[in-house]
């Protein structure tokens, strides 16, 4: 059995063109008698410097995503699966990827956007705090 407890964070590398962007991520428990169950999961909306520039340029930016206080355990031959994305309404409030200046009731349509996120080596990594049982 694996068991964690304490905070449990994702550190992603990423960058988008958006002047404001979303990243979200989930992890979950996926067992064959239950299927996927979420266990935390946390956001984060960012903020270009620039107005209509893009966020993190082209080597990306670290961002650290705070996915809640866990403590669980889980059965030998469950699976945990880590759910990363740009979205997640309407869990989570929308995104417009608009300029961040203006007041949330203000924005009219959503603008298009490329997100991408670095898997490589160190690049990214959930950080979840084991416990020993």
């Amino acid at each position: 059995n694996l068991a964690i407890a304490g905070r449990v964070r994702l550190r992603l590398r990423a960058a988008s063109t958006a002047s404001s962007v979303d990243f979200f991520g989930r992890l979950c428990e996926v067992t064959g008698w239950l299927g996927s169950t979420n266990v935390c999961e946390g956001m984060v909306r960012l903020h270009a410097s620039e107005r209509g520039s893009g966020w993190g340029g082209a080597s990306g930016q670290e961002v650290t995503i705070d996915l809640g206080p866990v403590a669980a355990e889980f059965a030998r031959g469950s699976r945990l699966r880590l759910h990363v994305c740009s979205a997640a309404h309407p869990r989570w409030m929308r995104n417009l990827n608009c300029d961040p200046a203006l007041p949330l009731g203000s924005h009219t349509c959503g603008e298009p956007s490329t997100q991408r996120v670095w898997v490589d080596d160190t690049a990214s990594v959930l950080e979840l705090p084991v416990d020993s049982i």
